[in-house]
């Protein structure tokens, strides 16, 4: 993913093992809440 203002894309990964630490980083990165990071699969496989 990426967005204006990132030093670098963000991989976001589909698995339902990810970390609770990669998933606090980032949301932090992005400047996102929880509810819009759970969203984010599903954009993604829409496109």
């Amino acid at each position: 993913m990426t967005r204006p203002g990132l030093a670098r894309p963000i991989v976001i990964k589909m698995d339902r093992g990810i970390g609770e630490d990669i998933i606090r980083s980032n949301m932090r990165t992005l400047g996102i809440d929880r509810a819009e990071f759970e969203r984010l699969p599903a954009i993604v496989r829409k496109h």
